[in-house]
């Protein structure tokens, strides 16, 4: 399986790197907070990160930071990314397999909010999974794929699958799910939202998964048995199936309240 997250910023340092003492010290602080963002052991708040060593090493460090963050005296950094996905997470066979088990449940209309009204947004066919013996397997595999993506690239404080697993089905000629977020009001605190494609690409048109990462409205890649996970609070949405038949896998973790 692969792993990806967000760009590096280190290779748009590189040049700069031999202008000045300040800017090199702001890519040894890049490279330093990327480990961190990477799961690398980070080394203590105290630690120089400047060859040397000493006050002078801490200083330039603490300038460096005040330089990236506009002068501001910044206590850590942020390590949430806008999302991350895990390539060939599922084979064919695991994904006509789950599409056989979701299909075997009782399918109802998909709602929307607290209380799962049926609304203009949203349309498509649903069935949660639980925990049995035939679906064991992949929760294990879910939640495992779900620790490893959080720690190196969210860091939030996860308790469960609480809500287990939705199978969803789009059909054409038009069935979608228009912008929305995760989280809400009176609900659980989903933090972190899962989606993984179970179809494969060319037996349907339409049905993109879309969302907005620090602004830009980005198109996830359709390829089947791809794992994607995105902070619950990002807006995002299904367009409308055009042909042919979108089957996926969505779950939200939860957790204790943000603090």
């Amino acid at each position: 399986m692969a792993f990806q997250g967000c760009d590096s910023l280190v290779g748009e340092f590189q040049h700069r790197s031999k202008k000045s003492i300040v800017d090199r010290q702001l890519l040894d602080l890049l490279r330093h907070v990327l480990d961190h963002v990477a799961g690398v052991p980070r080394v203590s708040a105290h630690t120089d990160i400047v060859a040397g060593g000493g006050a002078a090493g801490r200083n330039l460090d603490k300038m460096s930071r005040m330089k990236q963050s506009g002068g501001s005296w910044g206590l850590d950094v942020d390590p949430v990314h806008d999302f991350a996905w895990i390539e060939n997470f599922l084979d064919k066979n695991e994904c006509r397999e789950i599409v056989k088990i979701g299909k075997a449940a009782k399918l109802h209309a998909g709602g929307t909010g607290r209380d799962s009204d049926i609304t203009e947004r949203r349309k498509s066919k649903i069935a949660f999974l639980f925990p049995t013996v035939e679906t064991a397997w992949l929760f294990e595999k879910v939640s495992g794929a779900i620790k490893q993506l959080n720690e190196q690239y969210f860091g939030f404080d996860l308790l469960n699958l609480g809500e287990g697993l939705q199978f969803t089905e789009y059909k054409s000629p038009s069935q979608f799910y228009d912008w929305h977020v995760d989280r809400g009001l009176g609900q659980s605190v989903r933090k972190l939202s899962i989606t993984i494609q179970l179809t494969n690409p060319d037996a349907y048109q339409g049905g993109d998964l879309e969302m907005f990462a620090s602004g830009d409205k980005i198109k996830a890649p359709r390829e089947q048995g791809w794992f994607y996970a995105f902070p619950s609070w990002a807006e995002h949405r299904v367009t409308p199936v055009t042909s042919g038949t979108r089957h996926s896998l969505v779950a939200w973790v939860s957790g204790p309240k943000f603090r």
